[in-house]
């Protein structure tokens, strides 16, 4: 999945990057917390453990960013799991409120981590597809950074298909 990450950064940097004088990377870190949606009881569950986003993004045009997003996810309703994901998606940017509102989703791999004694699960340490939905608003701190503040839904196919609510604030910065 690594592998997978890196060519089609790779290839998206190399060919889009030169194609327009106007093209801008994005290189940026989230922290926040998660909530798990337990199905049985129909309740969100909020983790203990921080969760954390990396992104790094092309932009397309001036109103879109081709984004490679990876985030860990720590579950509310089991202790010690987590869910990595690696994403290929796109955000779409409009005016917002006193920032760039964006809408973001994407596909892209997830794999669950669970503690000691669930480890025996079948799907423990399987990679499983997975997608993600997004609403957020980017605010300009600088030319060149912006502080971010985004509301994701992450949802895999792994066993009772886990959905996941976050929430983080973090910086993005243009290159």
């Amino acid at each position: 999945m690594r592998t997978v990450a890196l060519v089609v950064l790779a290839v998206v940097a190399s060919g889009l990057a030169p194609a327009a004088q106007a093209q801008v990377g994005w290189l940026g870190v989230a922290g926040g917390t998660s909530w798990t949606w337990n199905g049985d009881s129909s309740a969100l569950v909020r983790a203990d453990d921080a969760a954390l986003g990396v992104l790094v993004g092309v932009s397309l045009d001036k109103d879109a960013v081709l984004r490679l997003r990876g985030v860990e996810l720590p579950m509310g309703d089991v202790s010690g799991a987590t869910m990595r994901g690696v994403a290929l998606g796109v955000d779409y940017f409009f005016p917002g409120v006193l920032g760039e509102a964006l809408f973001s989703a994407g596909l892209g791999g997830y794999r669950l981590n669970l503690p000691e004694p669930l480890r025996g699960e079948p799907d423990h340490g399987r990679w499983k597809l997975g997608f993600y939905l997004g609403v957020g608003e980017w605010f300009a701190l600088s030319r060149r950074t912006r502080l971010t503040v985004e509301v994701t839904w992450d949802r895999s196919r792994h066993a009772g298909t886990p959905s996941m609510l976050t929430a983080m604030a973090g910086l993005a910065f243009a290159l």
